[in-house]
């Protein structure tokens, strides 16, 4: 999982990734994602990212942040886990 993704977007850093493990749950925008052994994708995606002017920087940090806080956070996990089609057959049957 990508804790380490998740940690940059609260501290309001742009962010790349492999696109390997859970990066790509993470990254909305998958330009930001570069494929494992990608050295040239790589290298473009940190020239890239350095070259942002602060208002683009903010719009992609506001972006990750927004979809951390929908998809990430203790409430969001809380949420989601309540609507599994397993917990709702649970709540239906009365055994939680």
């Amino acid at each position: 999982f990508g804790m380490v993704l998740l940690e940059a977007i609260i501290a309001e850093l742009p962010v790349i990734a492999s696109n390997a493990g859970g990066a790509a749950e993470i990254i909305t925008r998958k330009q930001w994602l570069f494929n494992v052994g990608d050295v040239e994708k790589l290298a473009q995606l940190m020239i890239k990212i350095h070259t942002l002017d602060a208002s683009e920087r903010n719009a992609l940090n506001h972006q990750n942040k927004l979809h951390l806080e929908q998809n990430f956070t203790d409430n969001a996990v809380q949420n989601a886990f309540w609507k599994l089609p397993f917990m709702q057959l649970l709540m239906q049957h009365k055994v939680i």
